[in-house]
């Protein structure tokens, strides 16, 4: 039988009571009594009817269930199968109270039991008590779900001991960890689970073994440690721990917390060493290596640095350059340190005296050093460059002294093959057979020819190249004068203005010599008129072609090319054939001998 609630509360604070009763009487007197006290009551005379209801009807709220129902049927028996089916307060009913059956419902219930016609008012206190300890339990394994869900939820490790240091909980970040379940470690001493030795003493930490066992009263203590986990992994940790503490303030156990830190301390392990080989390269380096903020203040100097100023790295921080460096350097660095903390890269030379006394030429380079568009700095980089001036001086003396014993050599050559020259102009004259006196005339040209590159190296400030058109011109002037002294035969001249090797011009002059002398003996004779069109020019960049072209009569017929009869041109082809040229040769109207070369 259900009552109607009278108000709102009431509905809303209503309890619903299924009454297990076999006895009908009993069970129509206590639905009464538990009505009139403002329960609702469903009633039920067996097991099966209770476990259907019980199980399905989620509006009951309790079961009072008597023990013996009849026909042999156990009470507590349907109590253990809806316990399986459903969390529901069971308080049992019986009429008698001996130690079996408090045994008995004590191993199914912890709600107890009430002996029948023992007073209406143990009835219902033990109704009451067993809805205050339900609620109870219920929010006792709501704080315990919600711990687990909140343990479980951080990623360090945690774990939780009794006031012996024997494991009640871990989380799973701590059975990852150190390889254990907590089903496993439940009630063990910590140490058989939490296996740490310390990082420094290399040796088991029996120190926070102390800590956690007797429970330092001083609170939280921290650590870093190596854990080794059950299946022989070591993993690098941070561990802190600290007490639980009842209301009183009595020690009830101890919570340990623990981060894996071996990523972290392998990047820093790996960062280190790097710092370590970089700073031991820039220690290595022979140059004074240094940082400073905006503010002019050191921040970082290298050894070399230290050791030029006899002073510990730590009597450089935080010092500014002026509390180090001489004024008189300062003075003439202070400009290019603006410019470097005005962000631009700069690199000059400046002079310190050392210790003893001496002046040193220093190369300094300032860098700026820019973060986020921000100037943070400057690095300092400084070279004693001393020595390397010194060498430098006497380098651009041996070049002076080279320039003059060169020029001096070529004055000499050039002199030498003028006697030479003047030695066959004089033989010249001493001789009746003209193809003699031809002969010896072909070799006084061929001497001027080399001698007139003497003069021009003598003369010029590079002592290896000769401006083509100056020394060609020439040359062609000078041929002119010996086999063309009446000017019969006009000499067209086309020489480009630029420079050649001395090496390579020398080779190319006797090839014109060669071809122009031939020009006027050969290809107008008796003193014929006509015109020789002398050529060197540039084709590209690095080919050049030589080209004598003659409007005359041609080579002679007797004329063997490049033979011993025609030793000209034998001269010719090899000088040609040294220069890793082409020569061709255009009969047409005239003769045009054409040689192009790489340069």
């Amino acid at each position: 039988m259900k009552n109607i609630p009278s108000t709102q509360q009431d509905l809303k604070n209503k309890k619903t009571i299924l009454l297990v009763e076999d006895e009908v009487i009993i069970a129509m007197a206590q639905a009464e009594f538990l009505s009139s006290n403002g329960y609702d009551v469903i009633q039920v005379y067996n097991g099966h009817d209770a476990m259907a209801i019980a199980v399905n009807d989620d509006s009951i709220d309790l079961i009072l269930m008597d023990i013996d129902l009849g026909n042999g049927t156990d009470g507590t028996k349907v109590a253990e199968e809806i316990l399986k089916k459903r969390d529901i307060p069971i308080v049992f009913l019986t009429a008698h109270a001996g130690r079996e059956t408090v045994n008995r419902v004590k191993d199914i219930t912890r709600y107890g039991y009430v002996v029948k016609n023992s007073g209406e008012f143990v009835l219902l206190s033990s109704i009451e008590m067993a809805f205050e300890l339900f609620e109870a339990q219920r929010q006792t394994k709501e704080r315990e779900i919600y711990l687990d869900v909140t343990l479980h939820s951080i990623l360090d490790g945690v774990i939780a001991t009794d006031e012996q240091g024997k494991i009640l909980r871990m989380n799973r970040s701590a059975e990852q960890l150190t390889g254990w379940k907590l089903h496993e470690a439940y009630g063990r001493p910590l140490y058989d689970v939490f296996r740490v030795m310390d990082i420094k003493e290399n040796q088991p930490d029996k120190d926070s073994e102390h800590h956690i066992i007797n429970f330092d009263p001083q609170g939280e203590w921290r650590k870093k440690l190596i854990l080794f986990s059950r299946s022989g992994e070591v993993f690098r940790i941070d561990k802190s721990s600290s007490p639980i503490r009842n209301e009183n303030g009595d020690i009830r156990g101890r919570v340990i917390v623990f981060r894996d830190i071996t990523s972290e301390y392998n990047s820093a392990k790996q960062l280190q060493d790097s710092e370590e080989k970089l700073q031991i390269i820039i220690d290595g380096v022979p140059a004074y290596i240094a940082f400073l903020d905006k503010e002019e203040s050191y921040v970082y100097v290298n050894k070399s640095y230290t050791q030029w100023y006899g002073m510990d790295k730590d009597d450089f921080c935080g010092r500014k350059i002026s509390d180090i460096v001489p004024p008189d350097y300062l003075e003439r660095a202070y400009p290019y340190i603006k410019k470097a903390l005005s962000g631009e890269s700069v690199v000059y030379e400046n002079y310190i005296f050392d210790k003893n006394g001496d002046r040193r030429i220093l190369r300094v380079e300032y860098v700026p050093h820019i973060s986020s568009g921000e100037i943070i700095g400057f690095f300092s980089m400084t070279i004693d460059i001393t020595e390397q001036k010194s060498s430098e001086a006497q380098i651009v003396e041996l070049l002076k002294e080279k320039e003059l014993l060169l020029k001096e050599v070529h004055h000499r050559v050039k002199n030498n093959m003028g006697s030479i020259a003047s030695l066959l102009y004089l033989q010249r004259d001493t001789l009746q057979d003209p193809a003699a006196i031809v002969a010896i005339q072909d070799a006084r040209n061929r001497v001027i020819s080399m001698m007139s590159i003497y003069e021009m190296l003598y003369r010029s400030e590079d002592y290896r190249s000769v401006p083509v058109f100056a020394y060609v011109s020439d040359l062609i002037d000078k041929i002119s004068e010996s086999y063309n002294p009446g000017g019969y035969i006009k000499v067209l001249k086309e020489i480009e203005d630029f420079k050649l090797d001395s090496s390579i011009l020398f080779p190319s002059g006797i090839i014109i010599n060669e071809l122009l002398t031939n020009a006027f003996k050969y290809a107008f004779p008796k003193q014929a008129s006509g015109t020789i069109h002398v050529k060197m020019i540039r084709k590209t960049a690095r080919t050049v072609q030589i080209s004598v072209k003659d409007n005359g009569v041609g080579l002679p017929d007797a004329c063997e090319m490049f033979g011993k009869s025609c030793f000209g041109l034998s001269v010719v082809n090899m000088l040609v054939q040294q220069l890793k040229g082409k020569l061709s040769i255009v009969k047409n109207g005239g003769t045009e001998f054409k040689i192009d070369f790489m340069v």
